[in-house]
C-alpha cells in the first residue's frame, strides 16, 4: 500500500491490527513484561499530538527527544509527526555541548527529556538554548523553580482534553514532501543534521521489507538506541509489518530478555555480536583440558562447514557427521540462547568481521549483514536468508543504485537519499551530485553482485613507505580476540603501524582471578607486565594472517576505556580518530623515536 505520510501508515496499522500487541517492554518494578496494543498505541500518541499542539508545535517546527529507549520514546515520537512536528534525536549519552549544539542548530522549540539527570545536562547550558520554549519531562516531577519544564502525563492531560477530531485533523495535513526528522551524525567535524521527510522514511520501509519479509505474528527484539537511524527503521518497520516490538533492557541483560521474550528476528550493531562471539572464546579459554579441546575441535569444525556452506558447495558425510556430533555438543546449546523461534539476526552500522559472522553461521543462527549509515534513512543493501554471502553486506535493497567511484568510493542513488544537511548547503554539496550520495566508503562488488566494504575513504593510512592501509580491517581483525574490548590503529606517513589498545573488563578480571594475579582496581590489572605479555602474544597471533605492513610492531594498553563523555567515541560509539591522536600523541609519538 502507497502511504501519504507515517501518520498514515499508522493509522492504517492500527485499523488492521488494533487489538493485537504492538510493544512490549520490561516492567522495572514487577519484572513483568507489559503489552501494549495497537489501539492504545494509537490512543497515546493522539493525546500526546493534541497535547503538543496545545503547548504551540506547529507544522515543521522541531522537536528534540533526549532519552534512551524506552516506550514513551515511541509515544512521543509518533505524537510529534502526528501534529505536524520534525523529531531531532539526541543520543541519551551525549555530553552537554552535544545537547547545546544539536537544540541550538536546530532551532528546536521543544525539548522532550527523560528524566532528571538527563534534565540536569539540559539546565547546564539552559540560557544558550534561546530558541527553546518549553521542556517536558517524562520521568519524574518538573522542578518548581523552573516554569519552562512541565511533565509527559500533563501534556497528555491535555491532549486528553482536547477537541476529539484535532489528531486526524492534524495528521492529515501532513504529507510525503513534509519533514519527519533531523538526524545528526558524525562526519569528521561538526555534527551533521540530515534531513529526511516521510517520503524517505517510507521509501525505506518499501523496499526493507521486500528483502526481510517479516509477518503480523512474530516478534523482535528491539535493542538498537532508538536516537541512531537503524533504530528508528526497526521502529517504523514495526508499523509496516506489525511485528510485535519488544524493548530490551540492557546490554548486560539481553540474553535474558532473549529468553525471556523469544524473538523471530534481532537488528544490532557488530558490537554485540562480538562480545557475544568473544564471551565464547573466554569460556574456551578458561576451560579445563578436555572440555577445552572439545569446544576447540567443535569450532574448528563448525568453520569448515560454515565456509563450504557460503561458498554452496556441498557437506561431505564424513564432515557432516562431526558438525552433526559438533551441535549435539556445543552449537544447539548455544544457539538455544536465542530462543527457539529465532529466524536471523542483522548487523549493520559498522564492519562485522567475518570470523564472527562465520561462528554464528556455523551454530545455525545466520546473521544478514546490512549496509547503511544516516543519509540514506537506514538501509542501502542487505543480505537476505535465500541469498547470503558472509563478508559482503549483500545486495541493494529496491529502488537503490550503487557505483563505484575510480578510486573505489561507494554511491547511493534512490529514494532513501537525505535531502540535505540541515543549514549546511556547502556540506550537502560536496556529497550530493545529479541525486548521488558520495558515502565516503570504499567498496568492493563482486561477480555475484554483493558489496563488501573495505573502509572509510578518509580513514585510509598511508605509510611513509606509500602503502594504503585499512586500519578499520585490522582493528576489527584484533577485536576477535576476548581479552581485547577496543583498538585504534594509528600509522599514517608513518614507518610501521602501532595500536592503543582497551581491554575487557569482565573476561580480564575473570582470567587473572584464574591465575591468581594480583591487583587492586582493573586500572592496576592492565599494567601487568603478566597481562602485556597476554595481549602481546594475542598480537603476534594476529599478525600472522596480517601483510608486514599492516602487522602491529608497537602497542600500549590503556588503564581505562575509550568512552563518549572522554571525546574518543562518538555518541553511536564510533572512534573520533582525530580526537585520540590528539588525546594520545606523546604515546603515539613515543612508538616513532
Amino acid at each position: 500500500m502507497e502511504f501519504t505520510s507515517i501518520n498514515e501508515m499508522f493509522k492504517w496499522r492500527v485499523e488492521r491490527s488494533g487489538p493485537q500487541t504492538a510493544l512490549t517492554y520490561k516492567n522495572t518494578q514487577t519484572g513483568n513484561w507489559v503489552k501494549v496494543s495497537w489501539n492504545r498505541y494509537y490512543e497515546t500518541v493522539r493525546f500526546i499530538a493534541r497535547g503538543l499542539h496545545a503547548l504551540g508545535l506547529e507544522k515543521g517546527e522541531r522537536i528534540a527527544l533526549f532519552s534512551d529507549n524506552r516506550v514513551e520514546w515511541l509515544f512521543c515520537d509518533l505524537g510529534a509527526l502526528g501534529c505536524g512536528g520534525v523529531v531531532v534525536p539526541i543520543y541519551h549519552t551525549s555530553p552537554k555541548g552535544d545537547v547545546e549544539y544539536i537544540v541550538t542548530h536546530s532551532d528546536a522549540k521543544f525539548l522532550i527529556v527523560e528524566n532528571l539527570t538527563l534534565l540536569d545536562r539540559v539546565l547546564q547550558v539552559r540560557e544558550k538554548l534561546t530558541a527553546l520554549e518549553k521542556i517536558i519531562l517524562i520521568e519524574g516531577p518538573a522542578p518548581d523553580e523552573d516554569d519552562g519544564v512541565t511533565t509527559l502525563s500533563q501534556v497528555v492531560e491535555q491532549g486528553r482534553q482536547a477537541e476529539p477530531g484535532l489528531y486526524k485533523s492534524l495528521s492529515e495535513q501532513v504529507g510525503l514532501d513534509d519533514l519527519a526528522t533531523i538526524v545528526y551524525t558524525s562526519t569528521g567535524g561538526p555534527l551533521m543534521g540530515v534531513v529526511h521527510a516521510h517520503a524517505q522514511i517510507l521509501a525505506q520501509q518499501y523496499a526493507l521489507q521486500q528483502m526481510v519479509q517479516l509477518r503480523e505474528d512474530q516478534t523482535t527484539l528491539h535493542f538498537l538506541p532508538l536516537s541512531h537511524i537503524f533504530g528508528r527503521t526497526v521502529q517504523y518497520l514495526n508499523l509496516f509489518t506489525g511485528i510485535t516490538l519488544a524493548l530490551a533492557e540492557s546490554y548486560d541483560r539481553l540474553m535474558m530478555n532473549l529468553q525471556e521474550t523469544n524473538p523471530d528476528m534481532m537488528a544490532a550493531v557488530p558490537r554485540v555480536f562480538q562480545k557475544i562471539y568473544s564471551g565464547v572464546l573466554n569460556e574456551v579459554a578458561l576451560s579445563g583440558g578436555m572440555q577445552r579441546t572439545t569446544l576447540n575441535w567443535c569450532l574448528d569444525v563448525g568453520r569448515q562447514v560454515s565456509r563450504l556452506k557460503d561458498q554452496r558447495q556441498p557437506i561431505p558425510l564424513v564432515l557432516n557427521g562431526k558438525y552433526q556430533a559438533a551441535r549435539k555438543l556445543f552449537f544447539d546449546r548455544f544457539r538455544q540462547k536465542f530462543g527457539d523461534r529465532i529466524k536471523f539476526l542483522v548487523s549493520s552500522g559498522a564492519p562485522l568481521q567475518k570470523e564472527v559472522a562465520s561462528f554464528f553461521h556455523a551454530t545455525g543462527l545466520t546473521v544478514l549483514e546490512a549496509y547503511g549509515m544516516t543519509e540514506v534513512a537506514g538501509a542501502a543493501t542487505i543480505n537476505t536468508v535465500t541469498d547470503n554471502k558472509i563478508g559482503s553486506v549483500g545486495k541493494p535493497i529496491h529502488g537503490v543504485e550503487i557505483e563505484l567511484a575510480g578510486d573505489g568510493e561507494i554511491r547511493l542513488k534512490g529514494p532513501v537519499v537525505m535531502r540535505e544537511y540541515w543549514k549546511s548547503p556547502d556540506s550537502t554539496a560536496s556529497v550530493l551530485q545529479d541525486d548521488w550520495l558520495s558515502t565516503g566508503d570504499i567498496g568492493e562488488i563482486d561477480e555475484d553482485g554483493f558489496l563488501r566494504i573495505t573502509d572509510r575513504k578518509k580513514d585510509i593510512i598511508i605509510t611513509s613507505g606509500g602503502k594504503n592501509i585499512s586500519p578499520q580491517n585490522i582493528e576489527n581483525h584484533l577485536k576477535a580476540d576476548p581479552f581485547i574490548d577496543r583498538v585504534y590503529v594509528h600509522g599514517d606517513q608513518r614507518n610501521f603501524t602501532s595500536a592503543l589498545i582497551t581491554l575487557n573488563r569482565q573476561n580480564l578480571t575473570q582470567w587473572a582471578k584464574e591465575k591468581n594475579i594480583p591487583h587492586t582496581d582493573f586500572a592496576e590489572l592492565t599494567q601487568r607486565e603478566e597481562v602485556r605479555r597476554l595481549i602481546e602474544e594475542a598480537i603476534q597471533r594476529k599478525n600472522q594472517d596480517l601483510s608486514g605492513p599492516e602487522s602491529i610492531k608497537k602497542f600500549a594498553i590503556l588503564p581505562g576505556r575509550f568512552s563518549v563523555d572522554g571525546g574518543e567515541l562518538t555518541s553511536s560509539e564510533k572512534l573520533r580518530r582525530r580526537t585520540i591522536d590528539q588525546k594520545y600523541s606523546d604515546i603515539l609519538d613515543g612508538f616513532y623515536e
